[in-house]
């Protein structure tokens, strides 16, 4: 979304005023800003001895403004040679300063300490020119913060929660904020994707529980805290734990470290341009990153910039510090933005089944259950993953089981809650999927049927949804008539649209499936492919399907 700024800081509202004995913290702006802000200067501070002070203007995530605060207050004071410094602080929200750096580069505060690189990343990415270094004074593993009483039942503290625990035990158990506006909220969220990247009913269960999670985009760290008290787990940092932990009174919570997570970094980027703030801004980090602060930073609950925390915090605080810090990159963290949006966003998905002959043949593992059994049963389960909102339809498809098509609509696409006609969609599926069956000697007229079901897609695409089709068959098309898969292949080629996408998701159901064509058809549409070779694997890989279409194409 793009944003206007006219006089970009003093509209932000996050600047908060705060008064300490040698640090005066008022409205910071990005443009003409010498006529307040925080004022640090030698004895009193009162500048009677300074006539044209140089202003260093720093702007710092909340957490951390009071350690910056009293690192300023001490190295105020005459610059040898040089003009006296006037330091003003800010807590700002990192999300809004990214904004207005962005929008307004000339006006960019001399020092800015965001809580994460990724901010950095990201106004690099919009095209503005910042310092290639920018050490660490601070860091905070992001973690998934849940209620004590929730963490014992999983063994903690011999054995705390994992992740996948904390998603699959149901919806509505995530409370995030934004994660494209908190840094602790993405880190997390790439945490989970990458722990349940290889566990089909885990990543699932991730689409389920996002797609249910309670959204606090405004939330306050203590209040998003709060949300542990009703089961839910919220994305923190580890030092919002120890915080919160540390209050008499508080209820305790426990940090639950995603694998791989990542750890905000606090990053001290200097963006002034000319030498004297440069210099300024140097002797403030050299502050920073001295003892007295940064036992300052860890008695705050940080680590230090090695990611190390105090070896005195007892894991009765919710928090273990000897797990190690897990570096993730930059494009791993856009990725998981990406998808969780797309996750998250609007579902208008057609489902298309087989129902040639061969789905009556038993699933080898499957306990004598059909090929038609163990997709029905699975179709029902994905079914279960979605909100009423979603709009989902279905197909059944072999040869010309209506006159002149080879497939046969069952379900039109529609709300699974409440459609126009007053019947709950998710009953109406509920009873299609079960009454599917197999024809006797029925043939696949496949590559037919994959075209018609992206054209009726395509019709009614919703930008507000992610529009697929979902397509699962245990044959090759043996439709001697048809368009044939390079004709296919072209249609969807010259049909294809990157403004209005239709993933189409294929499933090939035992050795009999044509996994090559399915595997063209997947890419030429954006989507993917994928084989069961038994009753297990069909459960799997269809509720990874249908947990993973959200975020195609392109993962």
């Amino acid at each position: 979304m793009h944003v206007d700024y006219v006089d970009p800081w003093p509209a932000l509202p996050w600047l908060r005023r705060r008064r300490r004995s040698a640090v005066l913290v008022g409205a910071l702006t990005l443009a003409g800003v010498l006529g307040g802000g925080a004022v640090v200067m030698a004895g009193d501070g009162s500048g009677a001895a300074c006539t044209a002070p140089r202003v260093l203007r720093v702007a710092v995530a909340p957490e951390l403004a009071s350690v910056v605060e009293d690192a300023a207050a001490g190295v105020a004071g005459e610059e040898p040679g040089g003009p006296c410094l006037r330091t003003e602080v800010a807590a700002a929200d990192p999300a809004d300063v990214a904004r207005a750096v962005t929008a307004a580069p000339a006006d960019a505060p001399d020092v800015w300490i965001p809580d994460a690189s990724l901010w950095l990343d990201r106004v690099r990415a919009a095209g503005v020119d910042l310092p290639p270094e920018s050490p660490s004074v601070a860091t905070s593993p992001a973690v998934l913060a849940v209620g004590s009483e929730r963490a014992r039942a999983s063994g903690w503290p011999e054995h705390p929660p994992s992740p996948e625990e904390l998603v699959g035990e149901g919806p509505a158990r995530l409370a995030l904020r934004e994660p494209a506006t908190d840094a602790a909220t993405a880190m997390a969220l790439a945490g989970l994707l990458s722990a349940t990247a290889e566990e089909p009913a885990g990543r699932a269960a991730l689409a389920q529980a996002l797609r249910h999670a309670v959204q606090v985009p405004l939330a306050t760290r203590e209040e998003l805290l709060a949300a542990t008290g009703t089961g839910a787990a919220s994305a923190v940092s580890e030092q919002a734990v120890l915080a919160h932990n540390r209050r008499a009174g508080a209820d305790r919570v426990v940090a639950v470290h995603p694998p791989t997570g990542g750890s905000l970094d606090y990053p001290f980027a200097v963006l002034a341009d000319d030498a004297a703030a440069a210099r300024a801004a140097g002797r403030l980090l050299d502050a920073l990153q001295g003892h007295g602060a940064q036992e300052a930073v860890a008695a705050l609950g940080f680590r230090d910039a090695r990611g190390i925390g105090r070896p005195d915090t007892g894991r009765e605080l919710g928090v273990d510090v000897a797990v190690p810090p897990a570096p993730i990159p930059a494009a791993q963290l856009l990725e998981a933005l990406r998808v969780t949006t797309v996750i998250t966003s609007g579902t208008r998905m057609l489902a298309v089944v087989d129902v040639s002959g061969s789905m009556a043949e038993q699933v080898p593992g499957a306990g004598g259950a059909t090929r038609m059994d163990v997709t029905t049963e699975a179709a029902a389960r994905a079914t279960a993953l979605y909100p009423d909102d979603a709009r989902i339809g279905l197909w059944v498809f072999s040869r010309e089981l209506t006159p002149g098509h080879d497939h046969q609509e069952v379900v039109p696409i529609g709300p699974l809650g409440p459609r126009d006609d007053g019947r709950l969609g998710r009953e109406l599926l509920g009873r299609a999927i079960a009454g599917v069956r197999p024809l006797p000697d029925g043939d696949t007229g496949l590559y037919d049927t994959v075209l018609a079901a992206v054209r009726r897609v395509r019709q009614d695409w919703d930008p507000a949804r992610v529009n697929s089709v979902v397509l699962l068959t245990d044959g090759r098309d043996d439709d001697e008539g048809g368009i044939g898969l390079p004709g296919l292949l072209a249609a969807l080629d010259q049909e294809s649209d990157p403004a209005a996408p239709v993933p189409v998701i294929t499933i090939g159901l035992g050795a009999g499936s044509d996994t090559e064509a399915l595997a063209a058809i997947s890419r030429a549409t954006g989507g993917s492919t994928y084989v069961a070779e038994d009753g297990a694997d069909v459960y799997a890989v269809f509720e990874d399907a249908i947990g993973r279409r959200s975020c195609r194409p392109g993962c």
